[in-house]
């Protein structure tokens, strides 16, 4: 399609596509396409994050909508799960988010939901596509049809109600490692060790959705799942067969079980942006599971069956680590023949050698001088052991992969063990005898 991609419409603001010309646009087709249904009423919703730009792009949607005859509500700033449910409990035919979800703040979007609450069909947003192409004056309502706007501010109010009504008993299963302090039978009360875990858990626990519970999955979780009940989610980036022997536990016990491992970085678990990998069977299972997933995050990825999501987690990771080698030693590299930081930094992003590391994880941790751990060269070692593990079982070679976990090992047999994984800059850079580049405070 030439607008929607597989999660809306997003770009950077103010370029072709998103700017007030174009989502005058955008409601125009698309209050256009529900007032073409002929139906009495036809409402719609906006809701948008807290970007700067959402306020000058809300106004030409608003204009778009109303001048094709939709009479619109505006939320103000909500989650993108909070307006897809008001979408369908206040019976709205549309509505609209205007996010562009994790990338930078100087990109935005939108999303559009049906009157289910669910993501438009293709099919849909197809025929929306044609709308926009064609000629404004076409789909321009005369003046007594136009439709009616109005600034609703109870939307937070009226999504927590949704959210406390699907109260439900929840048990979180998380590394062994980590140490979960709890009473038997009542809900969590702290959790200590990995921050994204903890974050997640956190997350999950303010939502309020039910009782919360905690296991780690070796040693407590036989005894969890018949003790609690209720729905099983494994959060951590566990071996697929210890996954797999998690799931036979729970069918025994009658207990729905979902894979879903955690993606993003510490930043996002705290912000609740955190992205998640399920693997389900069970479509009623992942129903119920769903808003406390949207509660811990923004983003959820069907990964297949149980066991896809933490297989899809092994393979991500892999790349995600072994991209922070190379950045590690390209920017060992710029520092050893004395490229500035910030022109290297300019010409990366304009090519495809941009990645995430660099721009995100590199640039909040260690080129601000913090190594401390959101995730640790040690556990960096061992998700890359799990893939060279799972890749032997399957006959396939990575050797550039078993490389960069002989460079973890090496890392880790140091002081840098328990830093966090972007130290590896500070470890390529002991290497080459040279100063560690740093971002110049402004």
């Amino acid at each position: 399609m030439r607008y929607f991609g597989t999660d809306g419409i997003r770009g950077y603001v103010n370029s072709r596509n998103i700017n007030g010309d174009m989502f005058f646009k955008f409601g125009l087709a698309a209050g256009k396409y529900f007032t073409n249904l002929k139906k009495k009423k036809q409402t719609a919703i906006i809701a948008k994050d807290t970007r700067l730009s959402g306020y000058t792009l809300e106004p030409a949607l608003v204009s778009g909508l109303a001048s094709a005859g939709m009479h619109v509500y505006t939320l103000g700033p909500l989650p993108t799960n909070g307006l897809a449910m008001l979408t369908k409990s206040m019976n709205a035919n549309l509505g609209i988010m205007i996010t562009a979800s994790h990338n930078f703040f100087y990109d935005n979007g939108l999303k559009l939901f049906g009157p289910d609450g669910l993501k438009l069909s293709d099919k849909i947003q197809k025929k929306i596509e044609i709308l926009i192409d064609s000629k404004v004056e076409k789909h321009l309502s005369k003046p007594h049809f136009l439709g009616r706007v109005k600034r609703l501010e109870t939307g937070t109010d009226e999504y927590i109600k949704i959210l406390k009504k699907k109260r439900m008993k929840t048990l979180i299963l998380i590394p062994s490692r980590l140490k979960a302090t709890r009473l038997p039978g009542k809900p969590l009360l702290k959790i200590n060790g990995l921050s994204i875990i903890s974050h997640v858990v956190k997350k999950a626990v303010k939502a309020n959705l039910g009782e919360v519970y905690v296991a780690a999955e070796d040693k407590e979780i036989i005894e969890d799942v018949k003790e609690n009940g209720g729905e099983a989610i494994l959060t951590s980036n566990k071996h697929k067969s210890g996954t797999d022997r998690i799931y036979e536990i729970c069918k025994k016990k009658d207990i729905d079980f979902i894979d879903a491992p955690v993606g993003r970085l510490v930043s996002h678990a705290i912000s609740g942006d955190s992205l998640f990998m399920v693997g389900c069977d069970n479509e009623d299972a992942f129903k119920k599971i769903e808003p406390l997933l949207n509660a811990m995050g923004t983003t959820i990825i069907r990964c297949g069956k149980v066991g896809s999501g933490i297989r899809a987690k092994v393979v991500n990771n892999f790349q995600i680590l072994s991209i922070a080698q190379i950045t590690a030693e390209a920017l060992t590299l710029a520092q050893k023949i004395g490229l500035d930081l910030n022109t290297f930094k300019e010409v990366n992003a304009g090519t495809t050698a941009n990645n995430g590391q660099f721009h995100i994880n590199f640039l909040s941790k260690v080129l601000k001088n913090d190594i401390e751990p959101g995730f640790t060269i040690d556990l960096a070692h061992k998700d890359m052991g799990l893939a060279i593990e799972t890749a032997n079982s399957f006959r396939v070679g990575l050797p550039v992969g078993s490389s960069v976990q002989a460079v973890y090992g090496q890392a880790r047999s140091g002081k840098f063990a328990k830093k966090d994984f972007s130290a590896l800059l500070d470890y390529a850079c002991e290497l080459a005898e040279v100063d560690p580049p740093r971002i110049k405070k402004s």
